[in-house]
């Protein structure tokens, strides 16, 4: 009966285990979302900003010429 109780509660054990592992992965897949978004935001947001340095630099060239 011992042996039997102390298998049951081993098997418990690693299911919990199991369970905790899983919810640490969904975890860290969800931040790996969350960074993956971030990332595409600051992307977007420094296309923007070279787009507005060339644009500077073609104003810049074109008054140097005149």
């Amino acid at each position: 009966f011992v042996t039997l109780l102390y298998r049951l509660i081993v098997l418990i054990y690693n299911s919990e285990s199991i369970s905790k592992m899983a919810l640490n992965i969904t975890n860290i897949n969800r931040r790996i979302e969350e960074l993956d978004t971030e990332i595409n935001k600051l992307e977007q947001r420094l296309a923007a900003v070279n787009w507005e340095k060339k644009k500077y630099i073609q104003f810049s060239n074109k008054q140097k010429m005149n």
